[in-house]
């Protein structure tokens, strides 16, 4: 049976929720300094979120926690990239909750599901760069509006779909090791300040 959100775990999501964008907003920046700077500004906030969604997670440790923050997240990339990064955003947010839960029977973070969660989470950046292998002409011209059209040009020359999918594979790595890193720090530092459950 799922435990429903109170208002102390909504609070905690809109809180979670803007550090994890701001966290994701400010290194974007640096991907607009070049096309293989977009890589790092892609992979970094992914290694660094890990210990923010760790920390939510063992606050709020329910159904729902990761949906919203998914939810938020594909807003932003559905007004980019379609509404189908809006869906996918939000069913993956889902998926992440209930792995990270064992469908909502944990009351306390497990390590190795919230890792797994947050991968599955972390694919959500995923969603934009993979509609290259299905409509690239939207992608392409977000980055242009974006950017700018010869920063658009540069990325399309680059990212062929075996960069694409290789991108995406690595991008699941990287978030497993920011899982990793964040279940480190809520062991290490959150747990035994009594920040985290």
């Amino acid at each position: 049976m799922f435990r429903k959100l109170t208002t102390r775990d909504l609070i905690n999501a809109g809180i979670f929720t803007l550090i994890y964008l701001a966290v994701f907003a400010v290194i974007d920046l640096i991907g607009v300094g070049g096309v293989y700077l977009m890589f790092i500004g892609w992979f970094l906030p992914i290694l660094l979120n890990g210990i923010v969604v760790i920390l939510y997670i063992s606050r709020v440790p329910k159904i729902g926690a990761m949906t919203i923050l998914s939810f938020f997240m594909g807003l932003g990339f559905g007004l980019a990239y379609g509404l189908y990064t809006f869906i996918g955003s939000v069913i993956l947010g889902f998926i992440a909750d209930v792995v990270a839960t064992n469908a909502g029977k944990e009351t306390k973070l497990q390590p190795a599901r919230a890792i797994l969660g947050y991968a599955i989470l972390s694919m959500i950046t995923a969603l934009p760069i993979a509609s290259v292998l299905w409509h690239s002409d939207i992608y392409f011209n977000a980055v242009s509006s974006s950017v700018d059209q010869q920063f658009s040009d540069q990325l399309r020359e680059l990212l062929s779909p075996m960069v694409v999918l290789a991108a995406i594979g690595a991008l699941f790595v990287v978030a497993l090791i920011g899982g990793w890193i964040g279940v480190k720090a809520w062991r290490k530092h959150f747990r035994r300040a009594g920040l985290a459950g």
